[in-house]
């Protein structure tokens, strides 16, 4: 087996389960008890995988500080994954972690074409409109891409520690691919990563809520987080 998972496609996966040995991916299962109240997803098996999570369930029982991160590509109407997306980031944003939420019209501009003005309508009355309507408390931080000083700037700061063949080992880029495509990419990883910034204060466990789809960006950012060692 050799499952491509692509963010900006659509994929079958007919055996969850072979991810966990292919890409590194945990069984939630396993974890789930360690946790005071968890979300019905998490009960019914829904989430069904993580990564080092065990560093958030940590952070839950000591009152550590941590963070929950995720973002939405404006290019269409809000659905029941955006919704069930959101659901997980404020139930993080109530079990004490420090929210952050991505509107990715840098992604949308680039890698489908959306102009910034349709960006900005989708961005705020399909998922800003309904992320507040469905409970995300005002201390949290909701931004777009494109207007984000602390996400464009740590975008090159990680562009320099990042190639080409790098890019391609894991999203499959040619020579076809725009580089503005590209940059989206380490973009996502500035989305991922800048909570951990000092104005957010400092370093801490962040916790991605994203499907199987998105594992890319995960394992892009990891490695990069590994060489910025900041």
């Amino acid at each position: 087996m050799n499952t491509k998972l692509d963010p900006w496609g659509s994929v079958n996966i007919d055996d969850y389960s072979k991810l966990f040995d292919e890409f590194g991916i945990l069984p939630f299962e396993d974890i789930c008890s360690e946790l005071p109240d968890p979300h019905r997803y998490m009960r019914r098996k829904i989430i069904f995988g993580h990564r080092s999570y065990d560093l958030i369930t940590d952070a839950m029982k000591n009152k550590d500080p941590f963070s929950v991160m995720s973002g939405f590509m404006p290019t269409g109407g809000g659905h029941l994954g955006h919704k069930m997306v959101m659901e997980e980031i404020i139930w993080h944003q109530k079990m004490g972690a420090d929210a952050f939420v991505g509107i990715a019209d840098r992604e949308a501009y680039s890698v489908r074409g959306v102009s910034w003005e349709k960006c900005r309508q989708i961005g705020v009355e399909d998922y800003i409109v309904s992320l507040i309507a469905l409970g995300f408390e005002p201390d949290g931080h909701i931004y777009f891409q494109s207007e984000s000083d602390n996400v464009k700037e740590l975008t090159f700061e990680l562009g320099s520690k990042t190639n080409f063949s790098e890019l391609s080992a894991i999203y499959g880029f040619s020579g076809e691919t725009s580089v503005s495509h590209m940059v989206s990419t380490l973009s996502q990883s500035a989305d991922i990563l800048h909570p951990q910034l000092s104005e957010f204060g400092g370093p801490k466990p962040t916790v991605i809520p994203v499907g199987a789809d998105q594992d890319p960006h995960m394992r892009l950012t990891r490695g990069i987080a590994h060489k910025m060692n900041m």
